[in-house]
């Protein structure tokens, strides 16, 4: 791996693209294969691809040495994987992590593109088409052609074949819920804990795709930001966290869906000590800070008037750090008893990039 002085290290701090390649070059010779990231290579980060104001022939540039290492490695295995572009409800929904117009504009822009969207599909209505060219005038030129050009089921048939069977957690009206509760909400899909419509026939159908002996991987999509408190609790008696394959409750659909399925075929390849080591993080990450202790804290800093310190903790990170460590050792000496890890109860949590959103744990 590169030195992490290259890679992303924050909302405001980008990696290095053109030292990541120097490294990657250097070390093309002896690999027999890479896994290659191109937003980290093009932009210098998932962020940065978002908000970079990088000149058009510098990434062609970059574009053009993907081909030039090919060609001067043709026995190397190449495996390149890049993000697709998001478009946040607006900019409150946006983490900061759009260019600083999303702030005025992102709302707009978020109904725009979704009729824009219906348009190609030929289902537009009069009144859409209306209402999308007032939104097209309401959003400056220059700001809508900066974005665009930025932006450039629960079962299958046939399970008794499957080699892995993936498990979609959402709610049955098509609603997706917030995780992280920060005030009481009387929103139709919360986080609380209480089971909701859908609960038990999701926990009927984990429950009996393991027990006819498929691995099974769920991907936990009914909240954003974290798991589905209910179902993880009602896994948890049953005995079932721990003969899944695979999980994850990351904080977006695709997310989520992508690691499961990932991390779900590869398990053939792993050691059971090794999936279970995967499963624990991702129960400590997904469920235990995500949809628990982020709650915690964040409605701590509130409480305390510091809305700013939610996105940039500054002064305030080594207490929320502390704060994070203490609740999630608490937290997997009730929920994760099971995994019984060396190390597990003095187990450290930190915030890498300076604010609530995301952790890292170590153990």
């Amino acid at each position: 791996m590169p030195s992490e002085e290259l890679l992303s290290r924050g909302v405001n701090q980008p990696g290095q693209p053109d030292e990541l390649w120097t490294w990657l070059e250097a070390q093309a010779g002896s690999a027999q294969a890479a896994v290659l990231s191109t937003d980290s290579l093009l932009y210098g980060g998932l962020i940065a691809s978002r908000r970079h104001e990088i000149p058009q022939e510098t990434l062609q540039a970059r574009v053009e040495r993907f081909q030039n290492l090919h060609a001067r490695y043709p026995n190397l295995k190449l495996y390149l994987f890049g993000s697709l572009m998001r478009t946040p409800k607006s900019g409150l929904y946006s983490g900061k992590e759009e260019p600083a117009y999303y702030d005025e504009y992102g709302a707009d822009i978020f109904q725009y593109t979704a009729l824009e969207d219906k348009a190609d599909l030929g289902k537009l209505s009069r009144s859409e088409q209306a209402h999308m060219q007032e939104l097209k005038a309401s959003i400056p030129a220059e700001v809508l052609e900066d974005w665009l050009g930025l932006a450039g089921g629960m079962m299958v048939p046939g399970a008794e074949r499957a080699d892995f069977v993936l498990l979609v957690n959402t709610d049955p009206r098509g609603l997706t819920g917030e995780s992280v509760q920060i005030v009481p909400s009387s929103a139709p899909l919360v986080n609380d804990g209480r089971e909701r419509r859908g609960t038990q026939y999701f926990f009927r159908l984990v429950q009996e795709n393991i027990g006819k002996g498929y691995p099974v991987g769920i991907a936990d999509i009914a909240f954003s930001n974290g798991s589905d408190n209910a179902l993880m609790e009602k896994m948890r008696k049953a005995g079932l966290l721990e003969k899944l394959t695979a999980y994850s409750g990351w904080n977006t659909a695709t997310n989520s869906t992508g690691f499961a399925l990932a991390t779900g075929i590869l398990t053939p390849y792993m050691t059971d000590a090794g999936i279970k080591r995967l499963l624990t993080r991702r129960y400590l990450d997904d469920w235990g800070y995500q949809a628990n202790v982020r709650t915690t804290i964040v409605r701590k800093l509130l409480a305390e008037g510091h809305l700013e310190a939610c996105y940039q903790l500054d002064s305030f990170r080594p207490e929320a750090e502390a704060q994070a460590t203490k609740y999630l050792r608490e937290f997997a000496k009730e929920k994760l008893s099971s995994f019984a890890f060396e190390g597990l109860q003095n187990l450290q949590v930190r915030l890498p990039w300076n604010r609530t959103f995301e952790c890292a744990i170590f153990f």
